[in-house]
């Protein structure tokens, strides 16, 4: 097992895998944003703002797993924990709450959602371009192609009939 004061975060985590995290506290630093303090099992704190997860459930004491997004040219080490409901990669129904219509250059009319997920919480879809039926459903699958910072970024799958 690797001692603390030898392990090299930055050399033994890579970018893409997940790791296990406890949540230790809240604290507020000096610029007066919440943060979630974190302790990975080779004794390493990580921070993570609290604001962007206030519907993730999560509270001192919690094992979370984080997706490490990526190491900045610092060394900075940019985590993003797990979505409690939903998964990069994956299809989900997602309320419907309204469509906007604009025209783009590149791609014509296009079209963009608003929709509400499982937590009540209000998300925009990418642009996309189909015949839309008459009367638009209550209900449109949507896949989410990431997660960061807890939003979600969706593209609507199918059709919306």
């Amino acid at each position: 097992m690797l001692h603390s004061k030898t392990w090299d975060k930055t050399i033994c985590m890579k970018p893409g895998n997940w790791y296990c995290f406890t949540i230790i506290k809240t604290v507020t630093i000096p610029d007066d944003q919440e943060y979630f303090l974190m302790r990975h099992g080779h004794g390493y704190n990580h921070l993570i703002p609290a604001g962007y997860y206030t519907h993730y459930g999560l509270y001192p004491g919690k094992r979370i797993r984080c997706h490490l997004d990526r190491i900045n040219c610092l060394g900075r080490l940019f985590f993003e924990p797990e979505n409690p409901f939903y998964s990069p990669g994956k299809i989900y129904p997602f309320r419907f709450v309204s469509l906007e219509k604009f025209n783009s250059p590149d791609m014509g009319e296009t079209h963009t959602a608003t929709v509400r997920d499982h937590f009540g919480m209000k998300w925009q879809t990418f642009p996309f371009r189909m015949k839309l039926p008459r009367k638009l459903p209550e209900i449109i699958n949507c896949e989410v192609t990431r997660i960061k910072k807890g939003r979600l970024y969706l593209k609507v799958t199918g059709n919306l009939s």
